[in-house]
Protein backbone atom coordinates (compact mmCIF):
# COMPACT_ATOMS: atom_id res chain seq x y z
CA UNK A 1 0.00 0.00 0.00
CA UNK A 2 1.35 2.91 -0.62
CA UNK A 3 2.46 5.57 2.34
CA UNK A 4 0.16 8.27 1.04
CA UNK A 5 -2.72 6.18 1.50
CA UNK A 6 -1.51 4.53 4.99
CA UNK A 7 -1.29 8.08 6.12
CA UNK A 8 -5.17 8.75 4.90
CA UNK A 9 -6.10 5.51 6.50
CA UNK A 10 -4.78 6.56 9.72
CA UNK A 11 -5.69 10.44 9.81
CA UNK A 12 -9.19 9.09 8.53
CA UNK A 13 -10.29 6.18 10.47
CA UNK A 14 -9.23 3.68 13.28
CA UNK A 15 -7.73 1.25 11.17
CA UNK A 16 -7.50 -0.40 7.32
CA UNK A 17 -10.62 -2.60 8.64
CA UNK A 18 -12.76 -0.15 9.66
CA UNK A 19 -12.97 2.03 6.23
CA UNK A 20 -13.62 -1.41 4.78
CA UNK A 21 -16.55 -1.47 6.73
CA UNK A 22 -17.36 1.96 6.32
CA UNK A 23 -16.94 1.33 2.64
CA UNK A 24 -19.22 -1.76 2.35
CA UNK A 25 -21.70 0.15 4.52
CA UNK A 26 -22.48 2.78 2.53
CA UNK A 27 -22.34 0.41 -0.82
CA UNK A 28 -24.82 -1.07 0.24
CA UNK A 29 -26.74 2.27 1.38
CA UNK A 30 -27.00 2.91 -1.90
CA UNK A 31 -29.54 0.32 -2.98
CA UNK A 32 -32.17 3.00 -0.91
CA UNK A 33 -34.54 4.45 -3.18
CA UNK A 34 -35.19 7.22 -0.46
CA UNK A 35 -31.64 7.75 -0.10
CA UNK A 36 -30.58 8.72 -3.70
CA UNK A 37 -33.43 10.85 -3.47
CA UNK A 38 -32.49 12.64 0.02
CA UNK A 39 -29.23 12.94 -1.31
CA UNK A 40 -29.82 14.14 -5.15
CA UNK A 41 -31.93 17.02 -2.76
CA UNK A 42 -29.09 17.59 -0.54
CA UNK A 43 -26.89 17.58 -3.79
CA UNK A 44 -28.71 20.47 -5.92
CA UNK A 45 -28.84 22.71 -2.41
CA UNK A 46 -25.14 22.58 -2.06
CA UNK A 47 -23.83 22.99 -5.62
CA UNK A 48 -26.93 25.67 -6.57
CA UNK A 49 -27.66 24.44 -9.88
CA UNK A 50 -29.01 20.91 -11.73
CA UNK A 51 -32.88 20.50 -11.66
CA UNK A 52 -34.85 18.21 -9.64
CA UNK A 53 -36.98 16.71 -12.75
CA UNK A 54 -40.94 16.08 -11.67
CA UNK A 55 -39.59 14.39 -8.87
CA UNK A 56 -38.40 11.51 -9.82
CA UNK A 57 -34.78 12.40 -11.12
CA UNK A 58 -32.16 14.78 -10.91
CA UNK A 59 -29.97 16.40 -13.70
CA UNK A 60 -26.62 17.96 -13.15
CA UNK A 61 -23.65 19.33 -15.51
CA UNK A 62 -20.95 16.12 -15.09
CA UNK A 63 -18.27 19.44 -14.07
CA UNK A 64 -20.47 19.34 -10.52
CA UNK A 65 -19.74 15.18 -9.74
CA UNK A 66 -17.21 16.32 -7.29
CA UNK A 67 -19.34 18.75 -5.73
CA UNK A 68 -22.47 16.27 -4.72
CA UNK A 69 -22.94 14.04 -1.81
CA UNK A 70 -20.52 11.36 -1.16
CA UNK A 71 -23.24 8.79 -1.24
CA UNK A 72 -24.39 10.35 -4.69
CA UNK A 73 -20.77 10.68 -6.20
CA UNK A 74 -20.75 6.56 -4.95
CA UNK A 75 -23.92 5.96 -6.78
CA UNK A 76 -22.95 7.56 -10.10
CA UNK A 77 -19.60 6.19 -10.10
CA UNK A 78 -21.26 2.85 -9.48
CA UNK A 79 -22.95 3.76 -12.63
CA UNK A 80 -20.13 4.15 -14.20
CA UNK A 81 -17.91 1.41 -13.54
CA UNK A 82 -20.63 -0.04 -16.20
CA UNK A 83 -20.04 2.55 -18.88
CA UNK A 84 -15.83 3.21 -18.89
CA UNK A 85 -15.13 6.85 -18.91
CA UNK A 86 -17.75 9.17 -18.16
CA UNK A 87 -16.17 12.49 -18.46
CA UNK A 88 -16.50 12.77 -22.31
CA UNK A 89 -20.59 13.77 -21.23
CA UNK A 90 -22.11 16.57 -20.58
CA UNK A 91 -24.83 15.92 -17.99
CA UNK A 92 -25.81 13.39 -15.56
CA UNK A 93 -29.21 12.45 -14.79
CA UNK A 94 -29.93 10.96 -11.26
CA UNK A 95 -33.23 8.41 -11.67
CA UNK A 96 -34.09 8.25 -8.13
CA UNK A 97 -36.91 5.02 -8.01
CA UNK A 98 -35.28 2.53 -11.00
CA UNK A 99 -31.80 2.39 -10.11
CA UNK A 100 -30.79 4.33 -13.47
CA UNK A 101 -28.23 6.69 -13.76
CA UNK A 102 -27.96 8.28 -17.89
CA UNK A 103 -24.87 10.13 -19.24
CA UNK A 104 -25.42 12.83 -22.41
CA UNK A 105 -23.27 14.11 -24.62
CA UNK A 106 -23.88 17.42 -26.77
CA UNK A 107 -22.62 18.64 -29.84
CA UNK A 108 -22.05 22.80 -28.07
CA UNK A 109 -23.29 22.57 -24.25
CA UNK A 110 -22.60 26.00 -24.38
CA UNK A 111 -25.35 27.25 -27.25
CA UNK A 112 -29.09 28.08 -26.47
CA UNK A 113 -30.58 24.63 -27.66
CA UNK A 114 -27.53 21.94 -28.13
CA UNK A 115 -27.77 18.90 -29.93
CA UNK A 116 -28.03 15.10 -28.58
CA UNK A 117 -25.14 13.68 -29.91
CA UNK A 118 -25.15 10.23 -27.38
CA UNK A 119 -26.93 9.10 -24.50
CA UNK A 120 -26.10 6.14 -21.86
CA UNK A 121 -27.68 4.61 -19.68
CA UNK A 122 -26.72 2.29 -16.49
CA UNK A 123 -28.80 -0.05 -14.56
CA UNK A 124 -28.12 -0.57 -10.81
CA UNK A 125 -29.72 -3.85 -10.02
CA UNK A 126 -30.75 -3.80 -6.64
CA UNK A 127 -29.76 -6.52 -4.14
CA UNK A 128 -32.13 -9.08 -3.22
CA UNK A 129 -31.94 -10.36 0.41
Amino acid sequence: MPDRLKRDLKAFFRSYNQAIELATEMLFSLASTELIEETSLVSKERIGCGEILENHSFIFHNDYLGQVTPELRAYVGCAAQLLGDIDEFDLIKVHFGSGKVSFMKYDDFSKGEPLLLKKSKSTLERPRF
